[in-house]
């Protein structure tokens, strides 16, 4: 989907899935952001992924 540089200009990205709201507030955006399941140590995001798996994902950091 192609947004107008006007949509872009009323528009917020989120830091972490790079998708574009039109019509939100910081707060709503922040609300969205803080609830994505992020790897503390890499930028994976682990949103829907079983929390076995994710965990394994973090401590394979630490090898």
């Amino acid at each position: 989907m192609s947004l107008t540089p006007l949509v872009y200009m009323l528009s917020l990205e989120c830091r972490h899935c790079h998708e574009w709201f039109p019509g939100i507030t910081q707060d709503e955006l922040g609300l969205h952001e803080d609830s994505h399941r992020l790897c503390p140590y890499c930028t994976l995001i682990c949103d829907g992924v079983e929390q076995t798996i994710f965990e394994d994902h973090v401590f394979s950091h630490e090898v």
